[in-house]
Formats: structure tokens, C-alpha cells, sequence
């Protein structure tokens, strides 16, 4: 009887704590054209620092970025920020690359497409 109570608590605990850390996960955001993206950014990277929103085309803005900054060879489109937890977001090469050497302070997680890769930040 002592064993079936503790299987019911802790498939109870665990139905109550897997809604918790599947919500905390990063999810990325499904890239619909990854060459237009790719494209749509290359414009962007005329000067370094963060690009105004009203700068953003179309295939940008469909990923719902919190913010978009220019580096010297890479765009980064952090999706979040991260709140407790690590920012994280898309890099984007548009030399359309399928190595790179992380960024210092970020973690590549793997690569969406060539020149498109998954990040987050090391915390």
C-alpha cells in the first residue's frame, strides 16, 4: 500500500512540475524562409550596435525578436531575454556559414540552416 501511495505522489508531483519546465524551455520560432531571412539581413549590417525596429523587414519581424543587434560578420535576434534564465535567440552569418566559433559569452546550440544558428547566452 506504501509503494502505490509514493507511485501516486509522484506521478501527482510530476504532472505538476513537467507544465513548469516545459514552459521554461526556449522555443524557437519555426523560420518559414531561411534564404530571405538570411538576405533581409545582410542589408541590416551597415553599422554595428542595435537596429531601430522600424528597420526590421518583414521576414525579422515574423520571428518576434526582442531586440536585433549588428556585429561585425553576424546579426544576433535575441527572441528573449532570458529573465532568470539565459537569453537566447537566433545568430545570423549572412556568408550563409555552417561552422562558427561562439561569440564570447554565448552557446551555440546548433544550427537552424546554413548561416542561421540556435544561441543562448552562457550565464
Amino acid at each position: 500500500m506504501s509503494s502505490l501511495c509514493c507511485v501516486l505522489f509522484t506521478l501527482v508531483v510530476i504532472l505538476f512540475i513537467y507544465p513548469i519546465i516545459k514552459v521554461s524551455r526556449p522555443h524557437w520560432p519555426k523560420i518559414n524562409d531561411p534564404n530571405r531571412l538570411i538576405s533581409e539581413c545582410s542589408k541590416l549590417m551597415v553599422n554595428e550596435g542595435i537596429i531601430s525596429k522600424r528597420e526590421w523587414p518583414e521576414s525579422v519581424k515574423a520571428l518576434n525578436p526582442r531586440s536585433v543587434s549588428a556585429r561585425e560578420n553576424y546579426l544576433v535576434l535575441t527572441i528573449s531575454s532570458g529573465g532568470i534564465d539565459a537569453a537566447w535567440g537566433y545568430l545570423i552569418y549572412p556568408d550563409k556559414r555552417s561552422e562558427t566559433v561562439a561569440p564570447r559569452g554565448i552557446r551555440i546550440l546548433g544550427i537552424e540552416h546554413p548561416g542561421i544558428f540556435r544561441y543562448e547566452t552562457i550565464e
